[in-house]
């Protein structure tokens, strides 16, 4: 028999990838929280929330940011008219900037190399009127006319601050209580919300001029740029505005809780965290769709709203309740971590994340042929990669062809040099390998890559596929087949133990008897169709097929990670066997295993057959 013909007849049906799983880099965050009644920036690790040490800074610290470039945050101190710098790596404060008005918020262009700092106060006062001389003689009577107009109310700044030379360098006159300030991904522009007015002012950061003033809703107060969108929180009309960034038109409006003060987007785009002062909530919203995901409860107050860099969770601020919020983005239950004071703004340190995604075909693989793997790669995180490395180990049994992108052999792996990915760089790669033609049937062949740049940030990957020879592949011990004797109908019964690449999670099942010259029998057990006990691996199915026959299946996952099938398929009729080579192939779901048994020719008679293979009998008409 030629066991390659013979499953070639049910590729279609047959053919599965194994499913690879997506690995997240390993630098540890660090999310940075101001608090205005202690006058510190708390540290805590992103992992597990463990507190890591306290910064002092000015007075009334609100506002803080980190530059995409990383290596320093910037605090406003409203209390005291100044801007701490941070270092990072030292944790200590190298520079205390003064900055008057009342600074609240500050952005920082993604390379570190100018702040814009937001000054409520920082407005001139309105001119005083001369006085009239005295006039000489009686007292003339007024003329009665129009009321005079007020003399209206000047607007406030941002100050400009050279972050090398740690000074305020100008002042930029926006608007009438600037609240809220973001800078654009590309760094060549700041967007400045001006609650009084119902404006945002946008400002070019090459020449520190405001070039439009920018009608929004009604009280706008926390904004986000990026992913060619502007996102503007509307206090009044509690809700989110939505604008397309190359021409600010309105592409959407989203309800929120109330009172909402504060906006983040995540690092992959895909999730919107907003911050409601107004109830204690935080809204979380699906960016694809621009709709509301889920709204969580969260401490009162909430003023700040950080991401962390893999997308997972969002730090949310509760400036009364003494605390903030770590809320999962899939809209589950915070878990709260007190702080003792009024925390108001968060950063979270920037860093590359890494998704490594590899799948191979065919799989399975037969032995002596050729197997190609495809790996797609991309920095989903905050912050640009640089120095990057693709490693893939070169699993035994397995010989290196080639590889695209000038990927090499470099001892037992292959290795591409990626160099620099900045945030959302993306790539694909492939390796071309064969298998050796005396691997033993059922192997399980494992292969793991892993990305990394030069801070060590990492992911990685594993993709398992199974070996097929001569004598089945990815069956680990098949424990017997019985054949009961039928006039017309028959029985077969099968018990055998697989090791499935996934869990089975009633994803459907087809098994086939086939030999070389012909499929013997075919049956689909649809998607869902199992029974399941909740809280157990145990699948049932018990029922008839549409050709009147009747299959019982039974599958259940013993504890050393092996799936225990039995089935039983009767009252349907098979055709004399031709050849006594039978391969038995079952597919759940996405996962493939299969085991060919040659069966002996114990007895024969005009029209029957009786084949023996530990108590296996077939009859025919």
């Amino acid at each position: 028999m030629n066991p390659r013909k013979s499953f070639a007849r049910l590729a279609p049906a047959l053919a599965a990838v194994l499913l690879p799983a997506l690995a997240a880099a390993q630098t540890i965050p660090v999310a940075y929280v101001t608090n205005q009644a202690t006058n510190v920036v708390h540290m805590f690790r992103t992992t597990d929330w463990t507190p890591l040490g306290n910064i002092p800074v000015g007075t009334s610290p609100t506002g803080i940011a980190i530059p995409t470039a990383g290596g320093f945050a910037l605090v406003a101190n409203k209390g005291n008219n100044t801007v701490s710098r941070i270092d990072l790596a030292t944790s200590t404060v190298t520079a205390t900037i003064a900055v008057p008005g009342n600074p609240t918020a500050v952005a920082i262009v993604p390379d570190g190399s100018k702040a814009y700092v937001v000054q409520p106060t920082n407005c001139p006062p309105p001119p005083v009127p001369t006085p009239s001389p005295t006039p000489v003689g009686p007292t003339p009577i007024p003329t009665v006319g129009p009321n005079p107009t007020p003399t209206p109310v000047p607007p406030c700044t941002l100050a400009v601050i050279d972050t090398a030379s740690n000074t305020v360098t100008g002042n930029i006159t926006v608007g009438h209580n600037p609240f809220a300030i973001a800078v654009s991904p590309s760094g060549g522009f700041v967007y400045v919300t001006n609650r009084d007015d119902d404006t945002v002012s946008l400002i070019d950061t090459s020449t520190d001029t405001v070039i439009d003033e920018l009608d929004v809703a009604d009280t706008p107060e926390g904004i986000f740029v990026g992913f060619g969108e502007v996102y503007v929180t509307n206090d009044t009309s509690e809700s989110v505005s939505v604008y397309r960034e190359v021409d600010f038109q309105p592409l959407a409006t989203i309800p929120t809780g109330g009172g909402p003060l504060s906006i983040a987007v995540s690092p992959d785009g895909k999730t919107a965290v907003v911050g409601n002062d107004g109830d204690g909530t935080a809204t979380i919203i699906d960016t694809g769709v621009n709709k509301v995901r889920a709204t969580v409860a969260t401490g009162s107050n909430p003023a700040g709203v950080a991401i962390t860099p893999d997308s997972t969770r969002a730090v949310v601020t509760n400036s009364t309740a003494g605390s903030f919020s770590v809320v999962p983005l899939d809209g589950t239950a915070p878990t709260t971590i007190s702080v003792l004071g009024s925390p108001a703004g968060v950063a979270i340190t920037p860093a590359p994340y890494f998704v490594i995604n590899k799948t191979a075909l065919p799989a399975p693989v037969a032995a002596g042929g050729t197997i190609v793997y495809t790996i797609t790669y991309e920095n989903r995180g905050s912050a640009n990669a640089t120095g990057v490395t693709i490693t893939d180990t070169i699993p035994t049994g397995l010989t290196f062809v080639s590889a695209s992108n000038g990927g090499a052999p470099s001892g037992s792996n292959v290795v591409w040099t990626i160099g620099d990915l900045p945030i959302g760089g993306a790539g694909q790669i492939d390796a071309t390998f064969t298998v050796d033609p005396l691997i033993p049937d059922g192997t399980v062949v494992t292969n793991t890559v892993t990305i990394a740049d030069a801070l060590l940030n990492s992911a990685t990957d594993v993709v398992q596929v199974a070996t097929r020879v001569p004598g089945g592949f990815g069956v680990n011990n098949a424990t017997y087949y019985r054949k009961a004797d039928g006039a017309k109908r028959d029985v077969i019964k099968f018990r055998a133990e697989f090791l499935l690449p996934t869990d089975f999670d009633n994803d459907g099942l087809l098994i086939a008897w086939t030999n070389a010259s012909q499929i013997l029998d075919v049956f689909t057990i649809p998607p869902g169709a199992f029974s399941h006990r909740p809280g157990t691996t145990r699948f049932r199915f018990n029922g008839y097929l549409g050709d009147g026959s009747r299959v019982l299946v039974r599958m259940n996952k013993t504890n050393d990670g092996y799936w225990k099938v039995s089935i039983s398929h009767a009252r349907l009729t098979l055709p004399l066997a031709t050849d006594l080579n039978i391969l038995v192939t079952g597919v759940w779901g996405t996962d493939l295993v299969a085991s060919q048994r040659t069966f002996e020719l114990k007895r024969s008679k005009p029209g029957t057959q009786k084949l023996f293979y530990r108590g296996i009998r077939s009859g025919g008409m």
